[in-house]
């Protein structure tokens, strides 16, 4: 006990009273300021809901393409944008390869043709399509979940499930290396596609087996620039893996003894397509795009294309086509310029046709 306390209820003659007096005070401000701590301990454990102000009227016609400010009050929005990236850090920490998923996941929710990032990507018919566009991304839709509850949860408010994919994926972007995309502008406000609403479809997604030609009209057409289509496109490709199935026809059809044979494509590098040959023995098996940084988002996929060692022979046809050669030869050599063009690209990609007519405001708020 700290005696200077002590000693004062001690007292000298006559101060009996006084002494009293001052142990009742002290009891009862005691037992007061425990009862408030409690209260306030019981009104942040349910949200703070009673001090609320009412949800945010949302606009009756947002505009299509620009954010919706109307879906969440300023400091929800701030709240939801560092707990989503911190739940999804928690994710990625745990299954790192989910970083390059969860990026694909928010590019193959914001690149159909006629849709938008929108959560559409969740409808039953793209997720699931017959053909199996999204098979891949497939293993996020728990993740997402989850962290969109943990976000909701913290900050006692709900975040539309587009906001959700497009966070996750800026935050992934961060996680594998490069700035914050909110470095470059990228903000919350999107709607989700309305419950009547069927989604997109996905066999308008750019696919590896088509046309160069073809793949870039489809990604202009969204409205991005050569640039833009490149630095995208191949930027993505710097982390993650892909099957064996997506480029196998590129490679040869066995091998000699003490070697392999010339590759079918020939932009194709032999030892590489040697390489890759040997790894695709298991026709399920899997090969980073990367081999040198597979999990940073860099310029590496850039210098690898010009040593002809792109994995997709989509890839590969960025380092020679006349409208996009001259790109991957400057990101190849400029890392800052990259990691500034992709930011970019990203949040422009992110507002691909947002807040159209098919979307719907949030049901629920808090």
């Amino acid at each position: 006990m700290d005696h200077r306390w002590s000693s004062g209820f001690r007292g000298a003659a006559g101060g009996g009273r006084a002494g009293f007096m001052l142990f009742v005070c002290l009891l009862y401000c005691l037992c007061f300021r425990s009862a408030v701590g409690q209260a306030t301990v019981a009104v942040v454990q349910s949200g703070g809901s009673s001090h609320r102000p009412p949800p945010p009227v949302c606009a009756s016609s947002p505009r299509q393409g620009v954010i919706d400010s109307t879906l969440y009050h300023p400091g929800d929005a701030a709240c939801l944008m560092k707990s989503i990236k911190k739940y999804s850090y928690q994710e990625f920490l745990k299954d790192r390869p989910m970083a390059a998923t969860v990026l694909r996941l928010s590019f193959h929710d914001c690149m159909t043709k006629g849709g938008g990032c929108d959560a559409s990507i969740f409808k039953p018919g793209e997720i699931r399509d017959p053909d199996d566009i999204n098979e891949g991304v497939r293993i996020t839709v728990p993740v997402i979940t989850r962290i969109r509850q943990r976000a909701a949860k913290e900050c006692g408010v709900y975040p539309t499930m587009a906001d959700t994919i497009a966070r996750a994926g800026a935050a992934a972007i961060a996680f594998s290396g490069l700035a914050d995309p909110t470095t470059a502008g990228f903000l919350l406000g999107r709607r989700d596609i309305a419950d009547n609403q069927t989604g997109d479809d996905p066999k308008t997604l750019p696919n590896a087996v088509e046309a160069f030609d073809v793949i870039l009209r489809k990604l202009t057409g969204l409205g991005l620039s050569l640039r833009e289509v490149t630095v995208f496109s191949l930027g993505g490709h710097s982390v993650g893996k892909s099957a064996c199935s997506h480029f196998k026809l590129r490679l040869n059809n066995g091998s000699t003894p003490g070697g392999c044979r010339k590759p079918v494509d020939p932009t194709l590098d032999p030892a590489f397509a040697c390489k890759l040959a040997k790894l695709c023995r298991d026709p399920d098996a899997d090969v980073s795009f990367d081999f040198g940084t597979p999990f940073s988002l860099d310029n590496k996929y850039f210098k690898l294309l010009l040593k002809h060692q792109a994995l997709l022979r989509i890839d590969q046809a960025f380092a020679t086509h006349s409208g996009t050669a001259r790109f991957v030869r400057e990101y190849a050599k400029r890392p800052k310029r990259f990691a500034r063009d992709f930011l970019k690209a990203f949040v422009q990609v992110e507002l691909m046709n947002i807040n159209g007519p098919t979307t719907a405001p949030p049901k629920y708020y808090y």
